[in-house]
């Protein structure tokens, strides 16, 4: 008898079902929530890049303020110098420093849109961070105390607010308190008395240059001031400047077949180090700033074979740039026919460019009728640039007649409608990833391109460029981009690990953080041996922490260089017709009666002056070698022999340079400017400085805090 069995397949099906309905609901809520999560982490994240915004919002005001503080403080304490002998006592100097620097600076914050026009003019340009303040609300502080001589302004409630597309807002809410040094000028009106200037080392007039063959020990051990250009070169392998909190130079910095060192150990902060308005490596030259935070106006410009440059410390900043179109306004890092380059920026904190790199055509523009855009540079998308991506920035050689760029003179007409047309449609694409754009969404359409003229053999040939005329700085940097993802960007990569030569290796190293307007590469050796290269875009996050570092470097330059003067200079602030006086007396031969040279001794200290071109073989300046003290030249002075000094020495014209070892001692400048004889070929200058024996107050005596923080 057979046993009957039931069917079972239906009941495993129901549970199979039931097994899967319920794996699907609680898969459905982990997705569910895993998707919450995600989108609160999204909107985590962009509230918080909304508060950074408007952090970084406030810090431009500061730095905007800042500058408005300076401005203010020149024209008190201009004013003041002035009124000096109208006020009979240090209160009433006081009161009256503090009443215009108040006034000024409550016009301008109480003006329609103050606040708001204070932070556009950090930028350079519209801010997307918007700033409200009440014009009522800002309080004054005035404390006359010795102990505390300072200026206080107080803004009440100011607002930063940043609303990003997707509608995250943010806004921060503080108190901003301004203090102002109120200086001590009493002893800046002595007779003969000095501000800031007794603690360098050496001061030129002129320019700096080394002697041809002068591979001797050079050194200077404090600070230095190069009112025009350094230049060393000529195999010069011992040049040494040693703990310069300030080391200035107004024109260039210019190195090539010479190694020279900075060394600035045991000096730390912001704004000590190298102030220049540019600088330049050629073949065989070598930097070494140890320690040293570095300020350029312009470009530090790499070129030749073998060019070294290390630098090590909390900063470099290339302020200039933004708003400029023109190359000598624009920071950045070039890297021009080099091999075997070495940039090693590995051991710095922070690298700040400002300003994208131009084509310069100093040679160019040369022909006649050429028209003035042709004294503008050609602008690149990039903040270090290297000579050999240039190509990219030139009109596609199949969107001209002639099928070529560049091409003769004589070959080229100006390019009709369809040509600018082809121009514009013209797509840049990958043969092997299928990237591609157009021209169009980058170029000007009124004006796609420029031409630049080249002039070779004597005039008898010329050349025709066309390049791409961008429509700003964003749309260089967005091409530069775009170029690089395209088997034409992988051309110039390989062209780039081109700069290696058969004796060596290039290599270029970022800092530890990057700031820039735009695109930079990175070259370097990895742990295997082997070279890579990684480009390296800006982030719109830096871009306001960029500005707000430029901004300051760029207020100390002028506060540096401005006031520190070996001439009589006046100027004319806010309708004040003030006289700013210089470190040297107004004509040393009127203060010498006809002499070509006066000396003394002070103590055990020696001060000499001469009048007219010296070298350190005169038997009157060698007898000053191995001593201390002052010694002033008015005119050219040469080092041609070893020569050994502590103290300051000036001249108003070039020095040459061969072997020496200079040594700052301000506290024998100081001894010895107590004596009549060589305070009357002095005079009270303004160097900056927070220092209270009359020198002009500067950003570095203005502290901006913000208190009562808090966010909404």
């Amino acid at each position: 008898m057979k046993k009957l069995r039931h069917n079972q397949d239906g009941s495993a099906l129901i549970f199979v079902i039931a097994c899967i309905s319920i794996l699907s609901v609680f898969g459905s809520m982990l997705l569910v929530k895993t998707t919450n999560n995600r989108d609160m982490k999204e909107r985590e994240k962009k509230a918080q890049a909304a508060f950074y915004a408007a952090e970084s919002g406030s810090m431009e005001f500061a730095s905007a303020l800042e500058t408005l503080c300076q401005d203010a403080v020149k024209t008190a304490f201009s004013d003041l110098m002035v009124e000096y002998t109208k006020l009979s006592t240090d209160t009433e100097r006081s009161e009256r420093f503090a009443s215009v620097f108040q006034k000024i600076l409550l016009d301008k914050l109480q003006k329609d849109n103050g606040a708001k026009e204070l932070l556009e003019n950090a930028l350079g340009a519209t801010s997307p961070v918007t700033v409200s303040m009440n014009p009522s609300d800002v309080t004054t502080i005035t404390s006359t105390e010795v102990t505390k001589k300072t200026d206080t302004i107080v803004l009440k409630n100011v607002k930063f607010s940043f609303k990003d597309s997707s509608g995250n807002n943010t806004t921060i809410t503080t108190d901003i308190k301004v203090d102002a040094l109120i200086p001590d000028v009493k002893k800046g009106m002595v007779a003969g008395a000095c501000a800031e200037f007794y603690d360098f080392a050496l001061i030129c007039g002129g320019n700096a240059f080394s002697l041809s063959g002068s591979n001797n020990v050079q050194k200077v051990n404090g600070n230095v001031f190069i009112e025009k250009d350094l230049t060393v070169n000529q195999n010069s392998d011992n040049v040494s400047f040693l703990n310069a909190d300030k080391f200035l130079v107004k024109g260039g910095i210019n190195i090539d077949h010479a190694k020279v060192k900075f060394d600035n150990t045991g000096i730390s902060g912001i704004g000590k180090g190298i102030w220049a308005g540019n600088i330049s490596i050629g073949e065989s030259g070598n930097l070494n700033a140890k320690n040293c935070n570095v300020y350029v106006a312009d470009d530090l410009t790499i070129s030749g074979d073998k060019p070294t440059v290390e630098i090590s410390g909390f900063e470099y900043v290339g302020y200039s740039g933004g708003m400029y179109n023109t190359a000598d306004k624009n920071s950045a890092i070039t890297i021009n026919y080099a091999k075997d380059v070495k940039l090693d920026l590995s051991n710095l904190d922070n690298l700040v460019l400002r300003g994208s790199s131009y084509i310069e055509d100093k040679e160019w523009g040369n022909v006649a009728g050429a028209g003035e855009e042709n004294k503008l540079g050609i602008l690149q998308g990039e903040s270090i640039a290297y000579k050999d991506m240039q190509a990219m920035y030139l009109v596609p050689s199949e969107c001209t007649p002639q099928g070529q760029n560049p091409m003769l003179k004589a070959e080229f007409t100006e390019l009709a409608t369809e040509d600018i047309q082809a121009i514009l449609d013209y797509d840049i694409s990958s043969s092997y990833d299928g990237y591609s754009f157009v021209l169009r969404n980058y170029l000007n359409e009124d004006k796609p391109y420029v031409k630049r003229y080249v002039i070779l053999d004597g005039g008898a040939t010329e050349f025709v460029y066309l390049y791409l005329n961008f429509n700003n700085a964003n749309a260089a940097k967005a091409y530069y981009q775009d170029y690089m993802k395209t088997y034409r960007g992988a051309r110039i990569k390989e062209q780039i690990k081109n700069l290696n030569s058969a004796t060596g290796k290039s290599s270029v190293k970022l800092a530890k953080a990057n700031f820039t307007l735009s695109n930079m590469i990175q070259y370097y050796e990895q742990a295997d041996g082997s070279m890579a290269l990684q480009t390296i875009a800006p982030e719109s996050s830096g871009i306001m922490t960029m500005n707000s570092k430029s901004k300051t470097a760029a207020q100390n330059f002028s506060g540096l260089f401005s006031f520190f003067r070996l001439d009589k200079v006046t100027v004319i602030p806010e309708g004040y017709e003030i006289i700013k006086e210089a470190v040297l007396a107004d004509d040393i031969s009127t203060v010498l009666g006809g002499s070509s040279s006066f000396s003394k001794t002070v103590g055990s200290y020696k001060f000499l002056v001469i009048d007219g071109n010296a070298e350190t073989s005169d038997s009157s300046i060698s007898a000053m070698n191995n001593k201390q003290g002052i010694i002033l030249v008015d005119g050219d002075l040469t080092f041609n022999t070893g020569f050994n000094f502590e103290g300051m020495i000036l001249t108003t014209g070039d020095v040459k340079m061969n072997a020496y070892d200079i040594k700052a001692n301000k506290d024998i400048v100081l001894a010895m400017l107590d004596d009549d004889d060589v305070a009357k070929f002095f005079k009270g200058h303004g160097a900056g400085g927070a220092s209270t024996n009359g020198s002009y107050v500067s950003t570095e005596s203005i502290d901006i805090s913000f208190d009562n923080w808090n966010r909404n």
